[in-house]
Formats: structure tokens, sequence, C-alpha cells
């Protein structure tokens, strides 16, 4: 599972399984009952604009979730995931 910093951190998300999906923008307007403008706002990173409903409606639109829980910190396997996926990053960027 994925922590996100921010809720700006959820525009590229968005876009992204949308396009995934095989949705346009327009489809998932529609899907979840707003304006074109409103998605292209919510995946342009102006996602201070649209209700925190929503974004969740559009997550679920595209298989996706936000599970919210205690902030606690993370237990020494999830720092070990964590050490790993940051060196795989750093490796992959290095290579590329």
């Amino acid at each position: 599972m994925k922590m996100l910093k921010s809720m700006y951190a959820l525009s590229p998300m968005i876009a992204k399984a949308r396009k995934e999906k095989g949705m346009t923008q327009a489809a998932l307007a529609q899907a979840i009952g707003v304006s074109r403008k409103t998605v292209s706002e919510m995946e342009s990173g102006d996602i201070r604009k649209v209700a925190l409903g929503t974004v969740v409606e559009a997550l679920r639109a595209v298989n996706y979730r936000i599970d919210v829980g205690p902030n606690v910190p993370p237990d020494a396997e999830e720092l070990l995931r964590m050490s790993y996926a940051r060196r795989l990053n750093k490796n992959n960027s290095e290579s590329a």
C-alpha cells in the first residue's frame, strides 16, 4: 500500500489509473457525475478545487481506494520494505 504525503499526490495516480482502464476524462466525468473540466482539474494538480467526495468517487471508478487510519510509526518490516524500495528506485534512476 502506498502512503501519500499530500492530496496532490493523488492527481497523477488518478490520471494514470484512468488511462490504464482505457477511460477518457469525459467517460470518468460521466461515471462520477461531474464535468470533464472537474476531472481535468483533479488530474492536473488543481485538486484543492475538487470536493473530497468527488475525489473518492473518481478513485472508486478507476478501482482505487483511500484507506484512513492512525498515523503510527512504521514497524521494522515496513521500514525494511521502504528502504528496499528506495534503493530500487535509486538504482533504476541511475541506470536510466
